[in-house]
C-alpha cells in the first residue's frame, strides 16, 4: 500500500513505496489527493516514479514558508540612558578630565526620535493548499512628554523647547532643569546647559558651570567659574579665586578673593572680602566689605567698609562713565558699519557698470555680486540693532539714579569712595551713615 506523509510544517509531502510495488503516476496522484496534498506537486518526480519506483520514501510535493516582516522600531537621535563619562584625549595627546559632555543640549525644533513602521511579511503556502501566515510584527509607539510634540503622522518626536532630551518611562522629554545630585567634580565634569541648573553639593576648583537660565548651588563655589543667563544663588561661600557672572541677580552667603559680574543686584548675607565686584543694580552686604574693588551703579548698602588694619578698599559708583563708554563704543561700531557699506556700494556700482557695458556678468562676477548683496543686508541688520541699542543707552543715561552709599556702622581707615568724579578717602574710622555726591562734592552724614 502506498503511504503519504505530510511534514509537521506542511511544507513537504512524502510517498512511501513498499517493496515489490510499482504504482502508476495516476495512482500516485490519487494517493496524494486522498491525503489532501494539492499544492506544489513535483511533476517530474511523480512521472519518474510512475515508471520506475524502487522501494523507499520520496518527496513529491513542496510548499513554501511564510516570510516574516519586521517589527516597528524607534530610532533615538539623542543619548539614551546614563552617559558613559570618559575624559577627552586632545590632539596633542593630553587628557581633558574636565569636559566629559555630561550634558547634551538640543535647540527647539530638533527631531529627537523617529518611528520606523512595521513591515508586513509574505504569506506562505502549505502542500495541502492552505495559506501560511507570517508572524504579526510588533508595533512601537512614540510618546511625547514635556517640551516635546508628536508629529501629525505620529512618526517623529520634535523638541518644542531647548534643553536636554531624556527618555523616562517610555516618554521623551526635554528637561529645562539639570540637577547634579552631589558635587561638580571629576565624576561629573563641566556643565553647559540650556536651561536651569541645580547643584546639590559644591562646585570644585577649576570646574565650570554654565546655564542660560538660573543656577542654584546648595554648597560652595571653590575656585570655579559659574555663569548664568539669569539669577545665581549660592547657599555656601564663594572663594579661592572663583569667577561668577549673572545676567540677573546674585545671592551668595559670602565671597572671598573672587570676582563677580552681576547685571542685576548682588546680595551678600555675610562678608565680601578681597574681591573684584561689578554690579549693575544694588549691592547689599549684611556684614563687612573689606579689600578689593566694588563698582556699583545704584546703591551700596553695607554694615562696615574696611578693616581695623586699614586694608585698602575701593568703592566706585560711576555708572555714568560705564554707560558713556558703551555709547562711545556703539557709536564707533556704527561708523565702521557705514564705512563698510560704502565700500560694498562702490564694488556693486563697478559691477553695475560692467553689466551695462557687456549686458551680462561672468559667473565669478555674479557670485561676487550675490555675496556683496548678502553682506550688505547683514551689515544693515547689525547697524539697525546697534542704533536701537544706542537709543536704549542714551535713555538709560538720561534716567540714571543718583548713586549712594548706606552704611550701618563704620567707614574705616583706608577706604576710598568715588561717586562720579567726586572722591572721598577715609583717613580714620568714621561713624558714617550715608555717602552721596552733590554738585561734584562728596557729602556724608
Amino acid at each position: 500500500m502506498i503511504q503519504v506523509r505530510i511534514s509537521k510544517d506542511k511544507l513537504a509531502a512524502y510517498i512511501q513505496i513498499p517493496q515489490g510495488v510499482q504504482p502508476t503516476e495516476q495512482q500516485l496522484r490519487q494517493a496524494l489527493g486522498d491525503a489532501t496534498v494539492r499544492y506544489g506537486l513535483l511533476d517530474d518526480v511523480l512521472a519518474r516514479l510512475g515508471k520506475v519506483a524502487p522501494a523507499g520514501s520520496y518527496e513529491v510535493a513542496r510548499g513554501f514558508g511564510p516570510v516574516n516582516g519586521s517589527d516597528a522600531r524607534i530610532e533615538y537621535f539623542f543619548r539614551v540612558g546614563r552617559p558613559e563619562l570618559k575624559p577627552k584625549v586632545l590632539d596633542d595627546g593630553r587628557v581633558d578630565y574636565f569636559n566629559m559632555d555630561v550634558v547634551a543640549n538640543v535647540p527647539a525644533g530638533t527631531v529627537l526620535a523617529r518611528k520606523i513602521p512595521p513591515v508586513l511579511g509574505k504569506m506562505g503556502k502549505a502542500v495541502t493548499g492552505e495559506d501560511l501566515s507570517p508572524r504579526v510584527p510588533r508595533e512601537a509607539r512614540l510618546k511625547s512628554g514635556k517640551n516635546t510634540m508628536l508629529t501629525d503622522d505620529e512618526l517623529m518626536i520634535v523638541a518644542t523647547g531647548k534643553g536636554e532630551p531624556r527618555l523616562e518611562r517610555g516618554a521623551i522629554h526635554v528637561i529645562t532643569n539639570f540637577v547634579v545630585d552631589g558635587d561638580v567634580d571629576f565624576s561629573v565634569g563641566n556643565i553647559d546647559f540650556e536651561g536651569d541648573v541645580e547643584v546639590r553639593g559644591d562646585v570644585k576648583n577649576k570646574f565650570v558651570v554654565k546655564a542660560t537660565g538660573n543656577i542654584l548651588i546648595k554648597g560652595a563655589v571653590d575656585g570655579a567659574t559659574v555663569m548664568a543667563g539669569r539669577d545665581i544663588i549660592v547657599a555656601g561661600g564663594v572663594r579661592q579665586n572663583a569667577v561668577m557672572e549673572s545676567g540677573g541677580d546674585m545671592l551668595i552667603s559670602f565671597m572671598e578673593s573672587s570676582q563677580a559680574r552681576v547685571k542685576g543686584s548682588l546680595t551678600v548675607q555675610e562678608d565680601l572680602l578681597f574681591s573684584d565686584v561689578e554690579v549693575g543694580g544694588e549691592c547689599r552686604i549684611s556684614g563687612s566689605l573689606v579689600g578689593g574693588e566694588c563698582r556699583i551703579d545704584v546703591l551700596l548698602n553695607v554694615k562696615t567698609i574696611g578693616s581695623k588694619m586699614g586694608t585698602p578698599t575701593t568703592v566706585l559708583l560711576t555708572p555714568r562713565d560705564k554707560w558713556v563708554s558703551q555709547l562711545t563704543e556703539l557709536t564707533e561700531q556704527v561708523k565702521t558699519f557705514k564705512a563698510n557699506l560704502e565700500r560694498i556700494d562702490e564694488s556693486l556700482q563697478s559691477l553695475q557698470v560692467v553689466m551695462i557695458r557687456l549686458k551680462r556678468l561672468s559667473p565669478e562676477q555674479a557670485a561676487m555680486k550675490e555675496k556683496l548683496d548678502q553682506t550688505a543686508e547683514v551689515i544693515k541688520l547689525e547697524m539697525a540693532n546697534t542704533a536701537k541699542r544706542i537709543m536704549q543707552v542714551r535713555a538709560h543715561l538720561e534716567n540714571l539714579p543718583q548713586p549712594k552709599v548706606e552704611v550701618g556702622n563704620l567707614v574705616r581707615t583706608g577706604v576710598t569712595v568715588r561717586i562720579h568724579d567726586a572722591i572721598m578717602v577715609s583717613k580714620n574710622d568714621q561713624a558714617i551713615r550715608g555717602i552721596q555726591e552733590d554738585k561734584g562734592v562728596i557729602r556724608f552724614w
